[in-house]
């Protein structure tokens, strides 16, 4: 997955830290711009469904993927840990956004940086010298922010608690003396009573209703921010 191609940085005496593009929402990236999100959570499984036998008779094996569960009409679920599981403490995860790119004539590729969907309207709208890209896309030197891992840990999705759904940029409010629960700038419809009801509409949003329901395992990651490109962190102060 593009995303998740991983760098990895030698540093003497300690362990090899790994850097890790990851892909965040317009409203989660003011939130991590404002301070308001120090946490995220991501599916700690990848899933694949497979006949129980090959066309030839034989059985399905893997050194990656292991047998889940089979729904008995010989159709089998496969899973395999996803990259997430092997991010440890210390690694950097840059963050890619949608963005507007200057580009270059010559090469045809982004040259610069012209304006993030996070900040607001784009003014380049109807400049056709400057392109929109999605974050999938977002090249590492034009990342402005780094998150610097500093816990993880494996949970069912909906074991979240509401401290750390405030971690994940839900933000709460009150209104006639009762406490109220957001997003801000996430296109909630209303709010919610609980800080981990606010978290359940915000994963809904993102990936569905049935995944939360499914309740999956999670690898809920912490980490510092810091506005900088993840180069420029290696320069001296």
């Amino acid at each position: 997955m593009p995303e998740l191609r991983r760098h990895r940085q030698a540093h003497v005496g300690v362990r090899r830290m790994t850097d890790i593009p990851i892909i965040f929402s317009a409203p989660m990236v003011r939130a991590l711009l404002e301070g308001r999100k120090t946490m995220t959570r991501r599916l700690a499984w990848q899933f694949k469904t497979l006949p129980a036998q090959k066309p030839d008779g034989s059985l399905h094996t893997s050194k990656m993927w292991q047998c889940f569960s089979s729904n008995g009409d010989g159709i089998e679920t496969w899973r395999r840990h996803s990259p997430w599981q092997k991010v440890k403490v210390g690694d950097r995860l840059w963050v890619r956004e949608s963005a507007c790119f200057t580009i270059d004539q010559g090469t045809r590729k982004p040259a610069k940086t012209e304006w993030f969907l996070a900040d607001g309207e784009n003014p380049y709208r109807d400049n056709f010298t400057v392109k929109s890209r999605p974050s999938i896309h977002m090249p590492r030197w034009a990342s402005r922010i780094t998150l610097v891992v500093t816990e993880t840990k494996i949970q069912l999705l909906q074991g979240i608690s509401e401290m750390d759904a405030c971690a994940e940029g839900c933000e709460e409010d009150w209104a006639d003396g009762l406490p109220v629960w957001y997003v801000p700038g996430g296109g909630m419809s209303r709010h919610r009573a609980t800080g981990e009801e606010c978290f359940e509409w915000l994963w809904s949003s993102l990936h569905g209703v049935e995944s939360w329901e499914a309740n999956p395992d999670v690898v809920a990651l912490t980490f510092t921010v810091h506005q900088q490109n993840i180069d420029a962190m290696d320069a001296p102060a």
